[in-house]
């Protein structure tokens, strides 16, 4: 072989080469198996057109291609007007999910342009060829893996095309016109992993088909062919190759050639195009971090609850999960990392963590926040999940409710009156709940109503001959554990019986607190307001009611009056409630944060809903659970109590702690009706819960529910390509179900659609 380098400028007025040509012949062409890359080449190989036609140079002294070690240095050469080139239009996106040849089954993704916008615009890779020659009416245009280096190298990795074949190729060839300005885009496009055994095979047929074009143009002959030295040097280069190569599995770039054919002759028209690097999603260095599945949404303030996650491929010494907070201008304003070690990262697809402390271990309210996982080493994240942080029990509960025991006989006390004639017991102003009634007993009118007959009479003749209002003898506690009102008398606990004598506690005879005596606490109650005329005596009451009024369950008066059913005395509570501004007090939460409107909507009493509804109880509290009234209504078919709800705008897109949305459980309970009035008031029928990512349909299919699925793609237009946090589409959900009816639905609606690789 000659050692010097080859003239290129002389290539087009080469003397044709005989068929059989030597190794060293063959070395001596070992140039095409390297990328034509304008960027490394000054040196033209002739003209075409009038235009340079550029290729890349070989080493000198020459050698085979990969194991080369003196590649010349060289400056791109100047732009030249005119000049026929190709031009990338639209860069591919970033990372790409590599899929090896036994994943491509059934629906996958393409790769999409570096602009593309899932449900706005659509972009794929684009390239035109420019300046092309007059002469030339058709370019043949081609695409081909290469590695991410200089000089550019083939790649093992294959390419295919959804538009042309599902079968892997080395090339992918368009013709394109000068009608359509030489333009194409890329659609479909798709990598396929080739794996570490068949690296070889796969450099020698790509080398080889290059080098039979570049030899059938040199011979002019349409039907090259290799010689056994030609292949045998072939082969060594392509192993040589493939041991350079293996450390590059994860990333490729495109590269596209344009070319003139005649009589199946390859004529290059210019230099090739190289896109910006693509990296595979499946790589833990370089792939997109992607959170699959979370076993929890909630968790305390306090930190340390384990949570344990599905993700995509990391590497263990290069992943960090990161909890953070925004503010209302979406500026982070709180962040710290999860504790976990390398043996907590299962076989790189799982991570169990203890969360961190919330910055205030104070909140009495529930705090939401994001989690992401996070890469060091090029700062990348993934897509953020939300997690709930809930307030310490002790903070939750607050003050611990005083042990209730009957109201002894209030004692005599020099009265006086303030300024404004109010009494003031000892001579000086209180606002107590207790002063408040014992100016009652001042009140002729409501001690002549005390004096009515009443069952309770003998019971209460038989424990104090002293007159108490029954508003301080039923205070509390109302009820036990089983909804049992429990009379404290010293420390005996006694129920009343109809006939009003009083009787052990029997499990078995248990009887709610009587209409009568919880329509007497209510009128004392109302009495009352007529003493309140200040903001003082206001919150004054609040705070006593609040404080007096509650049982050992956190019940209150309101609670009670729900429990019992009693609309009457829930209403007449609600006015008088409403009367001297404390409507709160509608908002009191018990022992299992239920506020009233949770045990209303729990019980199915719509019309209590509708009276707390109306007093503007707030319809968005999270009880224990996480969960408001519109979760509790959605499972329990609840389509009065729902109706009310809606009327009165409650929120119907709050996920409860599990992460599950009150659309979720309807489905679930494949609760149809609840479905069509939850979608009527307005719900996010593409929302994902906040555990797996799954939507309405994705749960619909899963369950095989043809009439939900039907109304969900069919009325309520639920986005069928939408991806739970796992990638998958309730589209590719249904080919795993032997549901005609199914799949026929989703088909049908698919083909309607544009379709996610479009």
């Amino acid at each position: 072989m000659d050692q010097e380098c080859p003239d290129f400028s002389q290539i087009k007025n080469s003397p044709p080469s005989s068929p059989g040509r030597s190794p060293v012949s063959a070395r001596e062409n070992s140039v095409i198996l390297q990328a034509r890359d304008v960027a490394h080449s000054t040196l033209a190989i002739g003209e075409l057109g009038g235009t340079p036609v550029y290729v890349m140079p070989v080493s000198c002294p020459a050698q085979s291609l990969t194991n080369s070690k003196q590649v010349n240095t060289l400056v791109a050469p100047p732009t030249i007007t005119g000049m026929c080139h190709i031009q990338i239009i639209e860069e591919p996106e970033e990372k790409f999910r590599f899929r090896y040849k036994s994943e491509m089954q059934g629906t996958h993704g393409c790769i999409h342009g570096k602009n593309h916008q899932k449900k706005k615009a659509k972009k794929f890779p684009t390239v035109s060829v420019e300046n092309v020659p007059p002469e030339v009416g058709t370019v043949r245009l081609r695409v081909a893996l290469y590695t991410n280096e200089r000089p550019r190298k083939h790649h093992v990795h294959k390419i295919m095309s959804k538009q042309f074949s599902e079968h892997e190729q080395d090339f992918i060839e368009v013709d394109i016109s000068r009608k359509n300005g030489f333009q194409h885009v890329w659609q479909g496009l798709g990598i396929i992993h080739t794996s570490r055994r068949h690296i070889d095979e796969t450099l020698f047929n790509r080398i080889k088909k290059v080098y039979l074009e570049q030899k059938g143009k040199k011979n002019n002959d349409n039907h090259p062919y290799l010689t056994d030295p030609e292949e045998l040097q072939l082969k060594s280069d392509a192993a040589n190759m493939g041991k350079e190569v293996t450390d590059k599995l994860n990333t490729v770039v495109l590269g596209f050639e344009a070319f003139r054919v005649e009589n199946g002759i390859y004529i290059p028209l210019c230099a090739m195009a190289f896109t910006n690097p693509i990296n595979n999603l499946k790589n833990p260095s370089t792939g997109e971090l992607k959170i699959c599945r979370i076993s929890a949404f909630s968790g305390s303030v306090s930190g340390g609850d384990e949570i344990f996650i599905f993700i995509e491929r990391v590497k263990k010494g290069d992943i960090q999960v990161k909890f953070f907070q925004l503010d209302d201008t979406e500026e982070k304003v709180w962040e710290e990392f999860a504790e976990f070690t390398e043996g907590d990262v299962h076989h790189q697809y799982a991570i169990a963590f203890k969360t961190p402390a919330y910055r205030d271990q104070t909140v009495s309210e529930d705090v939401n926040v994001f989690f992401e996982l996070y890469r060091p080493s090029d700062s990348a994240f993934s897509e953020p999940k939300a997690f709930r942080y809930k307030p310490r029990e002790e903070v939750r509960l607050g003050k611990r409710a005083r042990i209730a025991t009957r109201s002894q006989p209030l004692p005599n006390r020099p009265v006086t009156h303030d300024a404004n004639n109010q009494r003031v017991p000892n001579g000086e102003p209180s606002l107590k709940l207790e002063n408040l009634i014992d100016n009652l007993l001042q009140n002729e009118d409501y001690m002549e109503s005390l004096s009515e007959p009443s069952p309770y009479d003998s019971y209460i003749a038989q424990q104090t001959a002293d007159v108490v209002p029954d508003l301080l003898m039923f205070s509390r506690p109302l009820l036990d554990l089983s909804n049992t009102p429990v009379i404290t008398v010293g420390h005996i606990n006694t129920i009343c019986t109809d006939s009003g004598s009083p009787a052990k506690a029997d499990v078995g005879n248990k009887k709610p607190i009587s209409s009568e005596v919880l329509r007497t606490m209510t009128e004392a109650m109302g009495n009352l307001t007529t003493l309140c005329n200040s903001d003082q005596a206001r919150n004054s009451v609040r705070d006593s009611m609040g404080d007096m009024m509650t049982n050992d369950e956190g019940n209150n008066i309101i609670h009670i009056a729900v429990i019992n059913g009693e609309d009457d005395a829930l209403k007449l509570i609600t006015e008088m409630l409403a009367k001297i501004s404390v409507l709160d007090m509608l908002d009191e939460m018990n022992k299992r944060s239920q506020t009233p409107l949770h045990i209303a909507a729990a019980t199915q009493q719509a019309e209590s809903v509708r009276i707390l509804l109306h007093c503007k109880a707030c319809p968005n509290r999270l009880d224990l659970e996480g969960e408001t009234p519109v979760h509790i209504a959605a499972r329990n078919n609840d389509l009065e109590t729902l109706k009310h709800l809606i009327a009165f705008k409650a929120d119907l897109n709050i996920p409860n702690n599990f992460g599950k949305f009150p659309l979720h459980l309807a489905v679930e309970q494949n609760q149809v009706l609840v479905v069509e009035m939850l979608v009527g008031g307005g719900v996010d029928v593409d929302a994902r819960d906040q555990v797996s990512g799954k939507t309405a349909l994705h749960l619909a299919v899963e369950r095989q529910l043809e009439e939900m699925v039907t109304f969900l793609v069919r009325e309520a237009r639920v986005d069928i390509a939408r991806e739970d946090f796992n990638g998958v589409t309730p589209v590719e959900a249904s080919e795993k179900y032997n549901s005609p009816a199914i799949k026929k639905i989703i088909n049908k609606e698919f083909k309607k659609q544009p379709s996610p690789g479009q």
